[in-house]
């Protein structure tokens, strides 16, 4: 039985359960974030649905990317009253070009001085950069991280 094709959100079909969407509200309530990535758009109810849910928070974007997606999804999604809560990004999410438009999407949300606010409160901090520069951030914690545990003879636990 194909259930999950008949969901709607606010008129647009969702690829997700109905109990996926309550979970999902859920999680969005209690963590109230600044933007949610989707993968994967199929009719934009998901956009839609994930839009009003932080609609009715007070803050928050979609970054939605798809690999293929269809004009008149994306005519439908930019004309509905909260497309304006909406990005869509056409392409491979592993595309680099699309990884860059979503650092540079993200990089644009964490600049907003209300959302700097919020995380800091929270007790995080932005650190927006290229992939390049997160890449050489990382590999440089990892290994200052096995200096440290090589340094203190740490062993794992049996």
């Amino acid at each position: 039985h194909a259930l999950w094709l008949y969901p709607r959100w606010l008129g647009f079909p969702v690829m997700q359960l109905p109990s996926d969407l309550v979970w999902m509200q859920m999680l969005l309530a209690e963590v109230k974030p600044a933007f949610v990535i989707e993968t994967g758009v199929f009719r934009g109810g998901s956009a839609i649905f994930y839009a009003s849910i932080l609609s009715l928070l007070g803050q928050g974007r979609v970054l939605a990317v798809e690999a293929r997606l269809d004009p008149a999804v994306r005519a439908a999604v930019a004309a509905h009253p909260l497309g304006e809560r909406i990005t869509l990004l056409e392409g491979d999410s592993k595309d680099p070009a699309i990884v860059a438009q979503l650092n540079a999407e993200i990089t644009k949300i964490a600049a907003n001085p209300e959302v700097a606010k919020a995380w800091r409160a929270q007790g995080a901090a932005a650190m927006t950069m290229s992939v390049a520069e997160f890449t050489r951030y990382l590999e440089a914690d990892i290994a200052k991280w096995a200096r440290i545990v090589k340094i203190s003879g740490a062993k794992p636990e049996q």
